[in-house]
């Protein structure tokens, strides 16, 4: 009885770090979007701080939340595969989201 409790809680607490990580790449993406649109930002006129860096850190943050997961615990390397797939799906999901917003706010 307590596994099942503690597994559900590991089950919330990953669900809840996967829509952190989405939640917290898309402001950042926005924000740095915004400042090159918008504030022309000069640390934002590189394409490896404005986009690039985001994105490898969002794949590294997602891969780090499903690989400590317990219920994706990797046991196989066709498993492991497929948790890093999941992670490039979500980082690519969390990167239309926040361009479609910065895109239909400030234009291209």
């Amino acid at each position: 009885m307590e596994a099942a409790s503690h597994s559900s809680i590991s089950r919330a607490a990953s669900g809840t770090l996967v829509a952190l990580v989405f939640l917290f790449h898309s402001a950042v993406g926005f924000l740095l979007y915004r400042g090159r649109v918008v504030s022309h930002w000069a640390i934002c006129d590189s394409d490896l701080f404005g986009f690039e860096a985001p994105l490898v850190l969002a794949v590294v943050a997602y891969g780090a939340v499903l690989f400590s997961s317990s219920w994706l615990r990797p046991r196989s390397a066709l498993r492991s595969f497929g948790l890093l797939v999941i992670s490039f799906v979500l980082v690519i999901l969390s990167t239309w989201c926040y361009m479609i917003f910065a895109l239909n706010t400030y234009g291209s």
